[in-house]
């Protein structure tokens, strides 16, 4: 059955990394209780997780549990637990820390990373969407590429489309322009977070995306232009992108009690 399993999520094009989790998932509820899929071992093996593992990773493993369920006819379903989140932004790159790492690599004539970082910056691409770029793609002006499920147009803003088909012409390059694993990505971001003087908590691929949602509402307020470029499927998602940080919500506050 857990071959089977596997099979139908290949056939949905999962990634490599979600089967491995999905069936790792499921050979631990079978470690624990066989083939009883009752409401009361769900429930019992629910609190083990919640005693055991974090939310997020909780979570996880019951979205594996239920997949896996429905596919084998399984006719139970368990509730999710539900995360409260807080309505603001934390740990996520500034302006200003982003240009001290466009220019400490710009010092050191790095510039293939510095490219890499303005992609990340300035289209506000996903990393597995980075690394699918061509140069092709940069001279168009634009990359179609398939995430998610789905095709998903990438814009390159004019001034990055000129600049970086500049460096891609001096330097020949072809093809796929970084041809990087996404932990290899995440590694030399913490490096360069390090090398500069930036906190590494806030340089990581996802924050760049945040960043330039952040930086594009803050110049233009169409929130239904900014889903469609980041590629939500859902304009409620991009809404997030409204909160303020805690220190921005502070300032504010302070600046409008007065009494």
């Amino acid at each position: 059955m857990l071959e089977d399993f596997k099979n139908y999520l290949i056939e949905r094009e999962r990634s490599e990394n979600t089967i491995m989790v999905y069936l790792l998932a499921i050979r631990q509820y079978i470690a624990i209780n066989g083939d009883d899929f009752s409401k009361m071992a769900l429930i019992k093996y629910k609190d083990y997780l919640k005693d055991t593992y974090a939310v997020s990773t909780v979570n996880l493993k019951i979205l594996a549990l239920n997949r896996y369920m429905q596919f084998s006819d399984i006719h139970q379903h368990l509730d999710y637990v539900r995360v409260h989140k807080v309505s603001s932004f934390e740990n996520v790159i500034t302006l200003s820390e982003y240009y001290k790492l466009l220019d400490w690599l710009s010092s050191v004539g790095d510039y293939y990373h510095y490219y890499m970082l303005r992609v990340l910056g300035e289209t506000g691409c996903r990393v597995n969407e980075l690394l699918q770029i061509k140069c092709d793609d940069i001279q168009k002006g634009y990359a179609e590429l398939f995430t998610k499920g789905k095709y998903r147009r990438i814009f390159i803003p004019r001034k990055l489309q000129l600049d970086l088909n500049r460096y891609i012409l001096d330097n020949r390059l072809d093809g796929v322009i970084y041809r990087y694993s996404r932990q290899n990505v995440y590694r030399l971001l913490k490096r360069f977070a390090r090398n500069c003087g930036v906190s590494e908590k806030v340089v990581y691929p996802h924050s760049f995306r945040h960043m330039f949602a952040i930086e594009f509402l803050k110049r233009n307020k169409d929130i239904s232009l900014l889903s469609s470029i980041l590629g939500h499927e859902s304009i409620a998602t991009t809404q997030i992108y409204l909160r303020l940080s805690f220190n921005e919500q502070m300032y504010r506050l302070n600046q409008t009690v007065d009494w």
